[in-house]
């Protein structure tokens, strides 16, 4: 595939970013439900949707600081990396506050 626009780099970021959460949703689902059963599939499928959120932030920011000068660039991507970082925190704690969750024995916040 040639890269001759910004769009071409884009669509495949989006392809590709799309075969990783389907495979991460099928793959995740499969074991988790094997190994925990519905609340490991539960947990894959929420995982998938983290990595959806996480790449679509990215492609987008990226994206939106491309039309800006370099200073623009780099406040949307910085901000957008601190913005992911915030949700993954937020995502983490309420992991820790839930009764039914497991991940209170491998972090001690």
């Amino acid at each position: 595939m040639k890269f001759d626009s910004a769009g071409t780099i884009f669509k495949r970021v989006l392809t590709q970013g799309s075969i990783l959460i389907a495979g991460i949703a099928a793959i995740g689902s499969l074991v988790g439900a094997l190994t925990a059963g519905m609340p490991g599939l539960f947990s894959a499928l929420v995982g998938a949707g983290m990595t959806f959120i996480f790449v679509s932030l990215t492609a987008l920011s990226v994206w939106l600081g491309g039309r800006l000068g370099i200073t623009g660039f780099f406040a949307v991507v910085m901000g957008a990396w601190i913005l992911k970082l915030v949700l993954l925190t937020v995502r983490a704690r309420s992991l820790l506050e839930d009764p039914r969750s497991t991940v209170r024995c491998c972090f001690s916040l």
